[in-house]
């Protein structure tokens, strides 16, 4: 994106993390599949619920080349899900990114 962009030029990206089918809870249901049950059955799922989480798109945008102005971030209240039922591999990122559903992020060139 940063290689297409006029030197001092804009994107403003919004990033959902869940399905609009059943947002209230699937932003997170994939957290709860270790790397190998995932393989195993969601990826062959059309759709299935994105992994990354807010602070992947925020680290990928930024290593593209654009310098993220404003971030801000749409969260629940609550985790719908109890925090022991996360995998490993996303438990260790804090409640805050767990409740995060949605993302909008401004960033330059």
């Amino acid at each position: 994106m940063a290689s297409l962009t006029k030197p001092g030029g804009w994107h403003r990206h919004r990033i959902d993390l869940a399905e609009p089918g059943r947002r209230e809870t699937n932003y997170i249901e994939i957290l709860e599949w270790s790397r190998l049950g995932y393989w195993l059955t969601m990826r062959f799922i059309p759709g299935a619920t994105n992994r990354w989480r807010a602070s992947h798109h925020l680290n990928k945008l930024k290593s593209l080349g654009l310098e993220i102005v404003q971030a801000r971030r749409e969260m629940r209240d609550r985790l719908p899900i109890p925090l022991s039922w996360v995998s490993d591999e996303f438990s260790k990122l804090g409640e805050k990114e767990l409740r995060t559903t949605a993302l909008d992020a401004m960033g330059r060139v």
